[in-house]
């Protein structure tokens, strides 16, 4: 079942900013917050309340750490707690990490892309030839320019992969 639109927003600015300031979540711990159970912070009093409105009774905390740096809080609710759920604190937090760990590679992977894109842009629009090589002989760039001075007779795309020397033999 999901959660209406307006839920969701109410968790966002609500929840997730009051959970990135607790002090449990800081100091790295997977925090259950637990309708009428052992005693809350202060600012979750609102919180479990809001619980108990919606008809939820536990909220696990996950906070998504990568390298010290806390991503986000990723929250499970449950409409009844389970004692094995609270036992499976460190579970949860080791599977807090790795969500954040795949959302620093994906936010790696996107930033690797546009750099590329950004590059490939440059080499293509270059007065100049750019012939690339990799350290095994092999050309991984050459742009159009460089086929039009070497007076190359293949397009530059049928270049990449090909050995360098090759290339060298064409000219």
């Amino acid at each position: 079942r999901g959660l209406s639109p307006n839920v969701v927003d109410w968790l966002r600015t609500r929840w997730l900013d009051n959970l990135r300031r607790s002090p449990v979540v800081q100091q790295s711990a997977v925090m259950a917050i637990a309708v009428g159970g052992e005693e809350l912070p202060p600012a979750l009093h609102e919180m479990a309340e809001e619980m108990t409105a919606l008809g939820w009774n536990l909220c696990l905390a996950i906070p998504l750490l990568h390298r010290e740096q806390l991503l986000g809080v990723m929250c499970l609710f449950a409409r009844q707690a389970q004692v094995s759920v609270l036992h499976d604190m460190v579970l949860l937090g080791s599977i807090g990490h790795q969500v954040a760990a795949a959302v620093t590679n994906a936010q790696l992977f996107q930033s690797t892309m546009s750099e590329r894109s950004r590059l490939k842009a440059l080499i293509e629009a270059s007065r100049d030839g750019v012939i690339l090589t990799s350290t095994e002989g092999r050309v991984l760039v050459v742009n159009e320019r460089a086929v039009q001075m070497l007076r190359l007779t293949r397009a530059p795309e049928d270049w990449v992969g090909a050995p360098f020397v090759d290339l060298i033999a064409a000219l």
